[in-house]
């Protein structure tokens, strides 16, 4: 049966300590923790499942690699190519990913909480039931993004791009959008606060004047 609301990682008390040697990630892990480590060496085709990751630098590159119930505090994912994976259950707190590419992946049941995802790219990507809350996606780009059930609390969207993106029913009133670029059929019924909407105006190119 399809779930109909957000979930969290689920995520088991007994995790396994894996030793970061890249032939421990020729196939498949579940159920590890990681902590205090750097990821020099490019890791490929694989699954992350049920693990948690706390102060790790991915300093090689993610090629091919999905996410389900994983759990990541304050790491470095900067510039990681992710387009066209799944990531599904999972939670990212003060998180380093500036330059991130989600492009054409599935997101469900993911949150972003103060993280920096400034020039992140979401284009053409599945976002169902995701959370961004205190994170920062300036000049972030979703283009053709479908979105369902999304939630932006206190998030830094300026400079951000939206296009062809329907963003009805979604609430950005908490957050930063000075800056934005967008097309018009994207903004029909979003909701915003009355500062936003006199930006959304002055973008616009309309001139508003007191009798």
């Amino acid at each position: 049966m399809k779930n109909n609301s957000f979930q969290n990682p689920k995520i088991t008390n007994n995790l396994d300590v894996l030793e970061i040697k890249k032939e421990n990630f020729l196939e498949n892990v579940f159920d590890c923790q990681f902590t205090n480590e750097t990821i020099n060496f490019d890791i490929f085709g694989i699954e992350f499942n049920g693990c948690v990751f706390k102060n790790v630098d991915f300093n090689g590159k993610l090629i091919n690699v999905d996410f389900i119930d994983c759990l990541f505090e304050d790491c470095s994912i900067s510039n990681q190519v992710m387009s066209s994976r799944t990531i599904i259950r999972s939670c990212f707190k003060k998180c380093k990913m500036t330059g991130i590419d989600f492009s054409s992946s599935l997101l469900r049941s993911v949150s972003f909480e103060e993280c920096d995802l400034t020039y992140g790219n979401f284009s053409y990507a599945r976002l169902d039931f995701i959370k961004f809350k205190k994170s920062r996606l300036k000049e972030s780009v979703f283009v053709e993004v479908q979105l369902k059930n999304i939630d932006f609390v206190e998030t830094d969207l300026e400079k951000s791009e939206l296009f062809k993106t329907n963003l009805k029913g979604i609430n950005l009133s908490t957050c930063n959008i000075e800056g934005i670029v967008f097309d018009i059929d994207s903004l029909r019924g979003l909701v915003i606060n009355p500062y936003q909407a006199s930006l959304i105006v002055s973008c616009l190119g309309i001139e508003v004047k007191d009798n």
